[in-house]
């Protein structure tokens, strides 16, 4: 399926711990990250996961692991439409990102405010957008985002050029 043979570095964030009605057949956040992890592996690329609740750990983190990562798949949860410090962390590093989540986030926003159209701040300068289909949403960004950096000229031109900064 790849079309290249790059060891990506893939930093998957994760910014909460769900509660466990919402996971289905997945048991906790823990078990999510395993088998984002476990289809990295298969794809022959090395997802990094981090997962935390705390908007300054998570821009922290970014930071910190910016030089070795070649791109980012991300589930800004909470943060998704007030995160910006979170956001900006991610633009700043000049790398492609996917935001991924769990749930449909047009129905949700729907259901909770019908009036007010709510959108996420991340969408708008990420490289894509995978959401609804629970986990099989972060299996299937990660196959996009692998892909999508193994084509030089679509995204592995962006984190080869983010390299070169």
């Amino acid at each position: 399926m790849r079309t290249g043979k790059t060891e990506w570095s893939i930093s998957l964030i994760h910014a909460r711990k769900r509660r466990a009605a919402w996971w289905g057949p997945i048991k906790s956040s823990d078990e999510l990250l395993e088998i984002v992890c476990e289809h990295g592996r298969q794809l022959g690329v090395k997802v990094n996961p981090f997962t935390s609740e705390s908007e300054a750990e998570l821009v922290s983190h970014i930071y910190k692991v910016a030089d070795e990562t070649d791109a980012y798949l991300v589930n800004p949860a909470t943060f998704t439409t007030y995160g910006r410090s979170f956001q900006m962390a991610l633009v700043d590093t000049g790398k492609p990102y996917v935001e991924c989540h769990f749930a449909n986030l047009s129905k949700w926003f729907e259901e909770i405010s019908p009036r007010h159209p709510i959108e996420s701040i991340f969408t708008h300068q990420s490289s894509g957008m995978v959401m609804g289909l629970r986990h099989y949403s972060f299996i299937g960004a990660l196959v996009s985002l692998v892909l999508a950096l193994d084509d030089v000229n679509f995204l592995g031109a962006r984190a080869r050029a983010a390299e070169t900064k």
